[in-house]
This record gives structure tokens, C-alpha cells and sequence, in this order.
């Protein structure tokens, strides 16, 4: 056993995507709900602003109470960098990452170099199994309705499994097997903008949970996006990734998959700003932080 938390009321984290309000706004109601412990299930960073004020909370919540950690492919992509196995770029299709690890401590890069993709940990003498994706893949995407979950459960080696990734909140049981995922704090699918997280309550040996959702200060969040620079050095995934954050639906996903027929014929489309600026167009996304702004306003 790699962690035992000490708590009955565990706050379940994953995919914040450096969307340090929608954390922090998690974390407070989590805590006025009574939240004892944290597990965090990785992509901590990238995508959205403030990845400094982001990991400085999560060590804060370190230093205070119980938690358990795993890291993300997001953070797995930072050390690649950092260790010279792939390189980042300025511009649409690296440039959001390149944003991030600019702004990364030595200190934050020694704690994702630290971190497993996965680990089990115990509560109550209950066994978790916590990874970002799988046990052994930090990328392996799974949803409830996709056939491959059934090989997760099939290699399933504990009664529990807390899994992010999908940034959709859902609970799934087969026989005496349970995946639970708390859904994305920074980036949630379900045309819903709201932060996403799961309160894990242990009562009389047994493990019930809530799905959380919690509105935050959307517009410093838009804000930021521009004011830091990450939309001028991420360009249109950092757009994507503002308007997936302020409808809930996933306009990242929905511009790759347009690059990625385009790739069938040219590898250079992924670096084709003129391609990237076409697709946000056909995606009727604004370019501006008064456009976000007003977008955000038009779909409460």
C-alpha cells in the first residue's frame, strides 16, 4: 500500500488545467462540505492561465491535510520537454504547452518527475486504485458507454478505481467493481461551465459519493487567458480551450479532429495557422476577451 488517508471525507480532483479559479473554488466547497482528505488525478496544468497560482494551492493543500497524487499525460508533456525527448514551438499547436513549461519552477517539475500515473491508496481498510487514465496508461481514454471499459474492469485489481481524463463525471459498476470520475475542475465536458469535482464520504466501512458542480469567477478566467499571454503564444487551441471552458462542450477535440484528416494528406496542417484559423472560424469562436466575455453572458 503506497498512502493511507487519514479522513472520511475525501475531495477527488482531476484535470484542472491550470484553471486556478474553478480549483479554488472547488476546494472551498469542498471544504465548507467537510472535505478531510484530497486526491489529485493529474493534468494539474496546461491549458488555461494560471499554472503558478494553480500548483502553489495544490502545495498548500499538501501541506495541510491528507492527500494522494498521481501525475497526468499534460505533466508527462512537461518533463518531455524538459528533458529534450520532444520539443516545444510558439504557435497554435504546441504553443499552449511551450506557455506553461515557460512559466514551471524547478520545484514543480521535481514534484511531476516525483509522481506515478497511477498508485493505490487506502481508506477506511478500503483499497483505491487512483490513476489519470489507467493503471498503466496515462492516456487510455475511456468513457461510461465505450465498449474498452470493460477491459479496465477485466484488469481491475481493487474493488474501487478514481479515474480522470474523460473531464466527464460518472460512476460505472460491474459485479463488485467500481470506476468512479470526478469529471475536469478546469476543462468539463457536458455544455455545462461549471467546475466539476467528487466528494467521497466513508460512513459505518462503506463509500458513497457526490458529484459536485460549482460556478467560479468565469470572467477573471477569460481574462487572464489574455492579459498572461498564453492566447497570443497558444493562439487557437488557447482559444478552444477557453470557449471548451466557458460552454462545457469540446471545442479543442472538434478543431483537432478537423487538423487531424487534414494531417492525412499533409503532416504540416498541424502547424498551419492559416488551417487553425479557418476551423475557429467554422467553430463561430471569438478572438477577443470582450467575444469571450459576451459568449459567456449569451449561454447562462
Amino acid at each position: 500500500m503506497d498512502n493511507v488517508l487519514l479522513g472520511q471525507c475525501i475531495a477527488l480532483l482531476s484535470d484542472i488545467h491550470s484553471n486556478y479559479h474553478a480549483l479554488h473554488a472547488c476546494v472551498e466547497d469542498a471544504k465548507a462540505q467537510g472535505a478531510d482528505c484530497f486526491v489529485f488525478l493529474g493534468d494539474y496544468i496546461t491549458g488555461l492561465a494560471d499554472p503558478i497560482k494553480t500548483m502553489d494551492l495544490v502545495y498548500q493543500l499538501q501541506e495541510q491535510y491528507s492527500t494522494a497524487f498521481v501525475r497526468g499525460n499534460r505533466e508527462r508533456s512537461m518533463l518531455e520537454h524538459h528533458t529534450g525527448v520532444s520539443v516545444l514551438k510558439p504557435g497554435s499547436y504546441t504553443g499552449s504547452y511551450l506557455f506553461t513549461y515557460q512559466q514551471l519552477r524547478e520545484k514543480d517539475l521535481a514534484f511531476f518527475s516525483a509522481l506515478n500515473i497511477a498508485t493505490t491508496v487506502q481508506v477506511g481498510g478500503i483499497d483505491l486504485a487512483i490513476a489519470h487514465a489507467t493503471m498503466e496508461n496515462d492516456r487510455y481514454l475511456f468513457e461510461k458507454e465505450d465498449d474498452r471499459i470493460g477491459d479496465v474492469f477485466d484488469t481491475m485489481s481493487t474493488p474501487y478505481l478514481l479515474t480522470g481524463h474523460a473531464h466527464e463525471q460518472y460512476c460505472c459498476t460491474r459485479g463488485n467493481k467500481t470506476i468512479i470520475n470526478p469529471g475536469s475542475v478546469g476543462l468539463p465536458h457536458g455544455n455545462d461551465w461549471r467546475a466539476q469535482y467528487t466528494l467521497l464520504r466513508l460512513e459505518n466501512g462503506q463509500l458513497s459519493w457526490d458529484f459536485r458542480r460549482v460556478t467560479y469567477d468565469m470572467e477573471a478566467t477569460i481574462h487572464a487567458q489574455f492579459q498572461s499571454g498564453l492566447a497570443e503564444c497558444g493562439k487557437y487551441w488557447a482559444i478552444c480551450d477557453l470557449y471548451s471552458a466557458i460552454e462545457g462542450k469540446e471545442y479543442t477535440k472538434d478543431l483537432l479532429i478537423k487538423l487531424y484528416r487534414r494531417a492525412a494528406d499533409s503532416a504540416d496542417a498541424f502547424y498551419d495557422e492559416a488551417l487553425w484559423h479557418q476551423y475557429a472560424v467554422e467553430l463561430n469562436l471569438g478572438f477577443t476577451a470582450q467575444d469571450a466575455l459576451n459568449r459567456f453572458y449569451e449561454t447562462r
